[in-house]
């Protein structure tokens, strides 16, 4: 599959940007390995919030820059897919939101897919980072407030679940 993906090596910083934001691109095993740890090695610590909201805040700057010369709603829609899709996050069909919300699902995601390969199946929902970054681009695509959107995975296929379902709601 071909991309068409604006990125920039950064070779004096030594890194690659999208949108003029860092893109770090890691395996699932390191990205596994180190959520176990912040998520159950702390569990006095509310770090599902944490992860969700640092993944949609680097999600919602890189888009918005990225979208600068983008106008329209759809061809921001395929093109937060396609980014999602070349960074090896996983599959995603923002169709399936809108301004007010909706629900996503999906079977593939970097983490869903990943976790029980290397943990056994979760007993709670592990994509984290696909909600976050998805309420980032949701955000990002209709041009609101980060703040303004609510995100929550319901089902997750590291649960034994057939696919990931994703709710998102506009706050009022």
């Amino acid at each position: 599959m071909e991309y068409n993906v604006n990125f920039q090596f950064d070779l004096e910083h030594r890194r690659c940007t999208v949108g003029n934001e860092p893109m770090i691109f890691q395996c699932n095993h390191y990205n596994c390995y180190l959520q176990r740890t912040i998520v159950e090695d702390a569990p006095y610590i509310d770090s599902k919030r944490f992860l969700i909201g640092a993944a949609a805040e680097v999600a919602y700057n890189q888009l918005s820059n990225y979208f600068k010369d983008i106008p329209d709603v759809e061809q921001r829609k395929r093109k937060a897919e396609e980014i999602f899709r070349w960074a090896g996050f996983g599959i995603i069909d923002l169709n399936q939101l809108n301004e007010n919300g909706g629900e996503l699902k999906t079977k593939v995601t970097h983490y869903s897919v990943s976790w029980p390969k290397k943990f056994g199946q979760s007993t709670y929902p592990v994509d984290f980072f696909a909600t976050g970054w998805i309420a980032g681009a949701q955000a990002a695509i209709y041009n609101m407030p980060l703040d303004s959107i609510h995100a929550e995975q319901t089902t997750c296929v590291s649960m034994g679940h057939p696919e990931n379902t994703f709710v998102f709601k506009k706050d009022p």
